[in-house]
């Protein structure tokens, strides 16, 4: 099939050349990146009436993409349906795929559904594909550039909306125990992400954590800091997702779930890596200022004490 074996290798294609499409086109591969088990099921004409294109907009972006006619591009979608996937039916709403957990969790007390063991094995079973997948996308050479782009900055924002929040509140926190140039942009709590990004220029770095569906806020603040020249390091789940093509490094996670709200294991993986290797490149000074942070804990009694320890008359 044109030297591509999978979707995700489609996905990198139609990354690569995505600025050289015409919007119709960008619109159409956006489509079937969305709809998979759509674009394996049903007919062109019928994938390109719920797109609301012309058909013969698929036809040329069959053309543009490599393949010989659209029953071979349809044929990864078909292999990726046989196979399974560990994202399911992601592009869902909420609501539908809510109905679909209580059919499947009501199990013996609803009368159908596997139950609640077949249910949770699942959700572990995708937990762990999740941080396979992630580490499978992101390469040791990758994951080491973007680490790159953080040491280098001068000032490190960090962005999460909504449930991304947790993952960028998790790296600051851990970050900060080491460096001190970490800048966590929220909206609530007092804090508004425009005044904390006033300012922000090319010796900076923005770190944008987002997954579909994206948030607004996210991809306006990526944009303003494109725009002011900072640079920009996503972590997202799609090569073609609004903040991952104007990034200066992308690192994808995998969130997919058989939940009804997509999973944040994967990032928070990702992001441990991150923190890891930051610690690991740090030398003397990440270990000092390590020491000085656990110091500072131990003064204003941060942890409860072990009781059953010896050390149980002071803080950890």
């Amino acid at each position: 099939m044109d030297g591509l074996s999978d979707i995700g290798q489609l996905s990198e294609r139609i990354s690569s050349r995505f600025e050289a499409l015409s919007p119709q086109l960008r619109n159409a591969a956006r489509y079937l990146l969305d709809h998979p088990d759509d674009v394996a099921l049903r007919s062109m004409r019928d994938i390109a009436q719920a797109a609301g294109l012309p058909a013969v907009t698929f036809v040329r972006l069959t053309r543009a993409l490599g393949f010989a006619d659209y029953a071979e591009l349809r044929g990864l979608f078909q292999d990726h349906l046989r196979e399974g996937s560990a994202g399911g039916n992601s592009g869902r709403p909420y609501s539908l795929k809510a109905r679909d957990l209580q059919r499947r969790g009501g199990g013996a007390a609803a009368g159908d559904g596997d139950g609640p063991a077949s249910l949770l094995a699942d959700l572990f079973g995708v937990e762990m594909d999740n941080v396979q997948l992630t580490y499978e996308k992101n390469h040791p050479e990758a994951l080491t550039k973007a680490v790159e782009l953080i040491e280098g900055a001068a000032r490190v924002c960090i962005l999460g909306q909504r449930s991304c929040y947790p993952i960028a509140f998790f790296f600051t926190y851990v970050y900060r125990l080491f460096r001190t140039n970490a800048v966590l942009l929220q909206s609530g709590g007092g804090g508004m992400v425009l005044d904390e990004l006033r300012g922000i220029g090319r010796n900076d770095l923005l770190i944008a954590i987002s997954i579909a569906p994206y948030s607004t806020e996210t991809v306006k603040t990526v944009r303003f800091a494109r725009d002011e020249g900072a640079r920009l390091l996503a972590l997202t789940d799609d090569p073609l997702s609004p903040i991952a093509r104007i990034a200066d490094r992308t690192l994808l996670v995998a969130p997919g779930t058989p939940s009804f709200f997509h999973s944040i294991v994967s990032p928070i993986a990702l992001v441990q890596a991150l923190l890891a290797l930051l610690v690991a490149r740090g030398g003397k000074d990440a270990l000092a200022a390590i020491e000085r942070s656990e110091r500072q804990l131990e003064r204003f009694q941060a942890y409860w004490p072990d009781e059953g320890s010896p050390q149980s008359g002071r803080s950890r």
